[in-house]
């Protein structure tokens, strides 16, 4: 909502910002980049700020209260029978969650005994939200799933003590609980004359660190410098192997067009077909009660058993969705083809974290530790059908 605005109206000058982020988001353009343009626009961030922000920016795909909703949408989210009595039918809303965070003040140490006030959030449990529908943002629902839907898969990785931890952010996970195994560092052996001490970087499970021993029974670590150089000769072996990348990405092609079946042609139709009918009956309900044939209450519960076509538009748009990803799994085969078919060895050996990561992501790469140090380390490629390449593993400090 604008300043000075009472009640809830779209502020169009800010939404027409959140549009432009969130189909920029959905067209394959990064968080970054998205931050990077909006900045060299000249486009005032929110709250005043000097800058985007990456964390604003990434939030606008997954904050409800810019996806478009239906009435039955919001029933099924918790909204009150009477509040959803008072909304049209017809009509899409977004929502903004009512008691979702609260705020205590705290006590900040400054030191020889000073303190000063500061505040502290904290996000409340899910079962204490209250939603609260909102006039629809315009942004249409397929551009909120393919933005939403892009961004999925991108974890930022983590920077701990100035290093680039290419592993991080979900690549590598535990074999036991499957969250991902964090970075972590300590000091190790003795202290050198200039009075410095080297430093061990390792991963361990991040739900053992967080919750304790008894909530997983992994205990290894990986030693973070020896797995990376580990999982980057596997995916080097794939990069130089041409045909092999190209059958397997032609293997999951297939594979994801045969999951559709049926006749994609005739499914759009009878879905078109279903959605006419139904704006044909809501056309004939209204002329009833435009004519004073039928009374306001009769017609609601007419237009509101006419849900089918909710069904019909849904199955529509999962229709439209499947052949968009055929489309974007065609155009990622011919870019990582078109990228890496000419890859050669020295080229591949020079790649710092940064470039390997940005290829452990156009692979989908996801890294399994070994339970043990008889066991192997699975490196799976979902780009490739979900192909597995098997590594034993001698990484672990324990």
């Amino acid at each position: 909502m604008a300043p000075g605005i009472s009640r809830n109206e779209v502020a169009e000058e800010e939404m027409t910002v959140v549009r432009r982020i969130v189909s920029e988001l959905a067209s394959g353009a990064s968080v970054y980049g998205v931050c990077a343009a909006l900045d060299a626009d000249g486009v005032p961030p929110p709250a005043r700020g000097k800058k985007w922000q990456r964390t604003f920016v990434r939030d606008c795909a997954f904050d409800e209260v810019y996806a478009p909703h239906t009435v039955e949408e919001l029933g099924a989210l918790g909204v009150a029978p009477g509040v959803l009595g008072r909304l049209d039918p017809e009509r899409l809303f977004g929502v903004w969650w009512y008691n979702r965070r609260e705020a205590r003040t705290v006590r900040v140490p400054l030191g020889d005994g000073r303190y000063r006030k500061g505040k502290q959030i904290r996000e409340k449990p899910r079962g204490e939200w209250i939603p609260v529908p909102v006039p629809a943002s315009g942004v249409p629902r397929e551009v909120v799933v393919r933005a939403r839907g892009r961004l999925g898969g991108q974890v930022k990785c983590s920077n701990a003590q100035m290093r680039l931890w290419e592993l991080s952010g979900g690549v590598l996970r535990c074999p036991d609980c499957g969250r991902a195994l964090v970075a972590v560092s300590a000091w190790k052996g003795y202290t050198r004359k200039d009075g410095t001490r080297k430093r061990h970087f390792h991963h361990a499970c991040a739900t053992r660190r967080q919750r304790g021993k008894e909530a997983c029974s992994y205990s290894r670590t990986s030693n973070a410098l020896k797995v990376e150089v580990e999982v980057w000769e596997a995916v080097k072996a794939v990069l130089l192997d041409p045909g092999h990348l190209e059958r397997g990405l032609d293997a999951y092609l297939e594979s994801e067009q045969e999951r559709d079946g049926g006749d994609p042609e005739k499914e759009a139709r009878v879905f078109a077909n279903r959605i006419a009918e139904v704006d044909r009956k809501r056309s004939a309900y209204q002329d009833l009660a435009a004519d004073g044939l039928m009374e306001r209450e009769e017609l609601r519960a007419k237009l509101a058993a006419l849900s089918w076509q909710k069904a019909a538009e849904d199955g529509l748009g999962m229709l439209e969705e499947r052949r968009r990803k055929v489309r974007e799994l065609q155009q990622s085969r011919e870019e990582i083809l078109a990228r890496y078919r000419d890859a050669v060895p020295e080229a591949l050996e020079e790649a710092d974290g940064k470039q390997r990561r940005a290829v452990y992501n156009t692979l989908g790469v996801t890294v399994w530790a070994a339970r043990t140090r008889e066991d192997p380390t699975r490196i799976v490629f979902s780009s490739l059908g979900g192909e597995e390449v098997c590594h034993h593993d001698r990484t672990s400090t324990r």
